[in-house]
C-alpha cells in the first residue's frame, strides 16, 4: 500500500477497492467503515480535484484524481441567465454549462416522474395516509408512455407547470405587492408632528431654546416619528427571490428544449421568463433586500392565499435547485438509474402479458444519487409472443445465492453491471442474460473509438466470467459535452452493443429498446 507518486488521470467516476476493511475520506467525507470490496465516491463540488484518503490496518493511501469538471459558481449560472454567448465563455465554462444542463434535465425526469405519481396516489387515497408519501409507486405502461416523445407538445417540467398554473397570480403579487407602513425618526414641521418617541424627546430636550417653536429654530422642523410605506417585507423578499428563481428555471428550459422553439409550450416559458424580466425591473423590487437562505414563513406566507401557494411553488423550485446540487456528488448514480429506468421502460412496453401490475418506485428525494427504490423491477414479464420469460435484477436487490442454479450476485459483481436481464423459457429454464453498463465520465465524452475499446472490454468481461448460458451486453453512455453530432450513435460487436445518447431521454429511448436483443 505505497502512496502512488503522481496523481492518477480522470476516466470515468472515482472508484476505490479495498481488500479490507476500509474507512474512506474522500475530500471533507468521512465515511465509516467498510467491508472489503469497490465503493465509489462522491464528486467534488467546488473543486476540480478530488483526493481520497484510504485509512485500512493502520496504513493510508492518498490518491488525487484531476480534471473533474467543478459545479457552476452563481456568477456563471448569472451569465447563463443573461443568455451569455458561448464565444464569451472558456472551454472550461462551456463545460461545466453543459455538464450541469444534463444533469439537471436527468433530474428534471425523476422530478416530473414523482410529480405525477404523487397526484395518483393522492386520488387513489388507498395506501398512504400523508399527501407526499416517502415512496410513490408509478405503473411501468404509464412511465414509458412518459418517456416517449412527446409529439406535439414538450413534456411539462416545473418551470412549465408554474407557468401555466401560477402565472396570473405570480404576475399580480409582482404589480400589487403587499405593504406595510414603517415607522421612522424624521425632521417634520411643527404643524405635521404626530407623534414623538423617547428617542425624539431626548433630542428636542438638547435644542436650545424654551418653547418648542424655539427649540424648532429657523425652519420650524423637530425630530419626529413618521410612517412611510414600505415594501420591504419578508413575504416581497420571498417574491423577489421567486421571480429570479423563474427566470434562472425558465432560461434553463429554453436551453435544454431550444429544438423545439416552434412548440407552443416552448412559447409559453418564453413569455413568462420575460415577464418575470419585466417584473423585476419594477422600482418597486429595487427597493427590497436580497433573499439570503430560505426563511422560516411569516403570517402573510401561511395564511394570505395568493402568498400561500407563492410559497408553495417556491419551495418546489429550492427542492428541485438543491436537488440538482446533490445530483451533482453522484452523478454517476443518476446516470445509472436513467440507464435502468430506460431499460426496464423499454422491457414494460415489449411485454405481451405480466402476472401482475408492476410498478416503478420513485423516492421523494435522492438518496446519495439514487432515485428509484430498487424493490420492484419489471419481472417476470412475457415477451416474443409468449415464448420467453424476462426478468430484471438491480445489484443492490440481488438475489444472495444461486438463483435458480445460477450465480447472479456473482456476475453482477464481477462484470460491474447496473442491471442483469435474465432470459428464459416459458417451462423456467435459463436461455440468456443481458448485461447492461451505465458509463458516464463527466472529463470527457467517449469518441466513436473509446465506444468501440467499450464494447471489446466488455465482451472480454464476460469471457472471462464464464457464465453457463448466453450472455449479451449493453452499454449506454451518456455524451454530455456533445462529441458527436447526432443524437444517437451506435458501435460494439455482435455480442456487446454500446450506445452514446445525448440530448433529451425521449430521443433515444427507442434505440434502447432496439438494442437490447431480448431472445
Amino acid at each position: 500500500m505505497r502512496p502512488p507518486d503522481d496523481s492518477a488521470p480522470s476516466c470515468g467516476y472515482p472508484v476505490v477497492a479495498s481488500a479490507t476493511a476500509p474507512q474512506l475520506r474522500p475530500g471533507n467525507w468521512r465515511l465509516p467503515h467498510k467491508a472489503p470490496g469497490l465503493y465509489d465516491l462522491p464528486y467534488p463540488v467546488r473543486e476540480d480535484a478530488l483526493t481520497a484518503t484510504l485509512d485500512s490496518e493502520g496504513e493510508e493511501l492518498s490518491v488525487s484524481i484531476d480534471g473533474l469538471v467543478p459545479f457552476p459558481d452563481e456568477q456563471l449560472l448569472r451569465q447563463f441567465d443573461r443568455q451569455q454567448s458561448p464565444a464569451s465563455m472558456t472551454e472550461e465554462q462551456r463545460r461545466q454549462l453543459m455538464l450541469y444542463n444534463l444533469i439537471d434535465n436527468l433530474v428534471g425526469v425523476f422530478d416530473e416522474l414523482r410529480w405525477v405519481a404523487e397526484q395518483e396516489a393522492e386520488e387513489a387515497d388507498d395506501w398512504f395516509t400523508t399527501p407526499r408519501p416517502v415512496l410513490a409507486p408509478l405503473p411501468w405502461p404509464e412511465v414509458h408512455s412518459m418517456l416517449q416523445a412527446p409529439g406535439e407538445e414538450l413534456r411539462m417540467d416545473l418551470i412549465g407547470k408554474i407557468a401555466s398554473n401560477f402565472d396570473t397570480v405570480l404576475f399580480k403579487l409582482a404589480a400589487t405587492p403587499h405593504k406595510v407602513l414603517h415607522r421612522q425618526r424624521q425632521r417634520q414641521h411643527l404643524s405635521r408632528v404626530q407623534q414623538l418617541d423617547a428617542a425624539c424627546l431626548s433630542w428636542l430636550t438638547r435644542q436650545p431654546g424654551i418653547s418648542a417653536a424655539q427649540k424648532a429654530g429657523a425652519r420650524q422642523e423637530i425630530l419626529a416619528v413618521t410612517r412611510v410605506e414600505g415594501y420591504d417585507t419578508m413575504e416581497n423578499r420571498v417574491l423577489k427571490d421567486m421571480l429570479r428563481r423563474c427566470r434562472h428555471a425558465a432560461r434553463l428550459s429554453l436551453h435544454q428544449n431550444r429544438a423545439h422553439a416552434d412548440k407552443a409550450r416552448y412559447r409559453m416559458v418564453q413569455r413568462f421568463d420575460q415577464r418575470c424580466g419585466t417584473a423585476l425591473q419594477s422600482p418597486v423590487f429595487a427597493g427590497i433586500h436580497n433573499l439570503t437562505g430560505v426563511p422560516q414563513p411569516n403570517y402573510v406566507l401561511l395564511h394570505d392565499t395568493s402568498y400561500r401557494e407563492m410559497w408553495h411553488w417556491y419551495l418546489r423550485l429550492v427542492k428541485r435547485e438543491t436537488a440538482t446540487l446533490d445530483a451533482w456528488r453522484w452523478q454517476h448514480r443518476l446516470w445509472a438509474d436513467v440507464v435502468r429506468l430506460m431499460v426496464c421502460s423499454c422491457l414494460s412496453s415489449a411485454a405481451v402479458r405480466s402476472p401482475a401490475q408492476q410498478y416503478l418506485w420513485l423516492r421523494e428525494s435522492a438518496t446519495t444519487g439514487n432515485w428509484i427504490e430498487s424493490m420492484d423491477w419489471p419481472g417476470p414479464v412475457l415477451i416474443d409472443d409468449g415464448r420467453a420469460v424476462v426478468e430484471a435484477f438491480c445489484p443492490a436487490t440481488m438475489p444472495k445465492g444461486d438463483y435458480f442454479g445460477l450465480p447472479l450476485a456473482d456476475w453482477a459483481t464481477a462484470s460491474g453491471a447496473d442491471l442483469l436481464l435474465l432470459v428464459s423459457n416459458v417451462n423456467g429454464s435459463a436461455q440468456r442474460c443481458v448485461f447492461v453498463w451505465a458509463i458516464h465520465s463527466p472529463q470527457q465524452s467517449p469518441d466513436d473509438g473509446a465506444l468501440a475499446e467499450l464494447a471489446k472490454l466488455a465482451e472480454s468481461a464476460l469471457a472471462r466470467i464464464g457464465t453457463q448460458i448466453a450472455t449479451g451486453g449493453l452499454i449506454i453512455a451518456n455524451d454530455c459535452f456533445s462529441v458527436a453530432k447526432s443524437a444517437i450513435s451506435r458501435a460494439g460487436t455482435g455480442e456487446v452493443q454500446a450506445l452514446r445518447v445525448s440530448g433529451q431521454p425521449d430521443q433515444w429511448l427507442d434505440a434502447v429498446g432496439q438494442a437490447i436483443t431480448w431472445t
